[in-house]
């Protein structure tokens, strides 16, 4: 056996170390995934059981504002919005004819100077990002997973 065979043997062994490591890695992240995603269907079906009341009185619960209207929307979206006219819970439909907050921005932002038009889509993406980070705190609040909540803002569900 030359010096060349030695080395291939010792760094197939090295290599066959690392992959069994790797693996063991993986098999960790997939059975974290598959308890999370377990968790995520349990959330789901307690929320999809709650009764009507039980969503009004959670979101009458937060907080006056733009975040309960949105979160009043999301909900109703997710629980109510499905259900056939006949059988309708009409226990959130006051959030929903209520104006929704926007950034006030100037109507002409794009014939602005391209420097403020910059500073004024700072402004709006700082007050987005606080929106949804709201909104999130508050399906939380609701009973949301935090990765539900954070999927339901995103848009990711």
């Amino acid at each position: 056996m030359n010096l060349m065979d030695n080395i291939s043997r010792t760094g197939a062994a090295l290599l066959t170390r690392k992959n069994l490591e790797k693996k063991k890695q993986l098999n960790l992240l997939e059975e974290e995934d598959r308890i999370l995603c377990e968790k995520e269907s349990i959330t789901r079906k307690e929320l999809r059981s709650l009764p009507p009341e039980t969503w009004a009185e959670r979101v009458n619960a937060l907080p006056d504002g733009e975040t309960k209207n949105r979160a009043a929307c999301v909900v109703w979206w997710d629980f109510f919005g499905g259900r056939d006219a006949t059988d309708a819970w009409p226990h959130l439909n006051e959030y929903l004819s209520r104006p929704m907050e926007v950034f006030d921005a100037p109507a002409n932002l794009h014939n602005l100077p391209e420097a403020e038009q910059e500073e004024w889509n700072e402004k709006i993406s700082a007050w987005e990002k606080e929106q949804n980070w709201l909104l999130t705190l508050a399906l939380h609040q609701l009973g949301y997973s935090p990765y539900m909540a954070h999927g339901r803002v995103k848009g990711d569900e």
